[in-house]
């Protein structure tokens, strides 16, 4: 809850002022390492105040969205926007759909009493 409450709080009041400084990509940019610093941190917690350092990662990281969109919208004529933006959200549907079935039988592989790398 905090998260979301911080990440609505950043695209509201930072998002503004830095957006104008550094531009759509580096903000792309910095969101996608965060992600990616996010899910490392996730996955590999070694303590139990791992996950709350990883929570700050997981507000800059919501950034990826709007980025995006900005510069799709910027790249596309007006006419295009709506085809683009369905795309995008095409892309995610399938992305949602298709992520729990390739991801589920390999979590349960590798939670396995004999897992098949050893």
């Amino acid at each position: 809850m905090m998260v979301g409450i911080g990440s609505i709080a950043l695209q509201m009041l930072l998002l503004p002022l830095i957006n104008p400084l550094v531009g759509e990509k580096i903000i792309l940019c910095i969101a996608l390492l965060a992600s990616i610093a996010y899910a490392l941190l996730y996955g590999l917690a070694w303590a139990a105040w791992v996950p709350y350092l990883d929570a700050s990662f997981g507000v800059i990281y919501v950034f990826v969205k709007p980025a995006t969109y900005a510069i799709i919208s910027k790249a596309s004529s007006s006419n295009n926007q709506g085809k683009a933006q369905g795309f995008i959200a095409g892309v995610q549907s399938i992305a949602s759909l298709l992520s729990p079935l390739v991801m589920s039988p390999l979590t349960c592989e590798f939670l396995a009493l004999v897992a098949f790398f050893k």
